[in-house]
């Protein structure tokens, strides 16, 4: 069991841990980690896995004993749906599924023009940057 202090114990399983990990390396392509602390992302990533896992009642029960804020918790949750819906409805409607609007999307990035070892540049159209290591 892993003990947190004195608001009792929640005992985080192999399936949950591995449930969590993922969803907090999917939290990464959020923009979560600009927005929020990093312990709120991790309860709302431990959240969603244990939401999965069936082990809900157990870890809402330690947040409202943490005195957790909850609506901060939520706002991370909502974000990280949002991501999922976009990751799973992205290039939906194509009747094979084969990804062209991302290959679209990507063909239309600027992509660095580079002229020596120690330096690059960017071209945006009406803007140049020259980037210098």
């Amino acid at each position: 069991m892993q003990s947190y202090g004195t608001h009792g114990k929640f005992h985080i399983d192999s399936l949950l841990f591995d449930s969590a990990w993922r969803i907090i390396n999917d939290s990464l392509k959020t923009d979560a980690p600009l927005l929020y602390p990093p312990y709120e992302i991790a309860l709302a990533c431990l959240l969603l896995a244990a939401t999965y896992c069936d082990k809900i009642a157990m870890l809402k029960q330690y947040m409202i004993d943490a005195q957790i804020d909850l609506e901060r918790i939520y706002e991370v949750v909502k974000m990280l749906l949002k991501h999922y819906e976009l990751m799973t409805t992205y290039d939906a409607d194509l009747p094979n599924h084969d990804g062209r609007q991302m290959k679209e999307l990507f063909a239309k990035f600027p992509k660095p023009k580079l002229s020596d070892m120690n330096s690059f540049c960017i071209d945006f159209g009406t803007c140049h940057f020259l980037i210098s290591k």
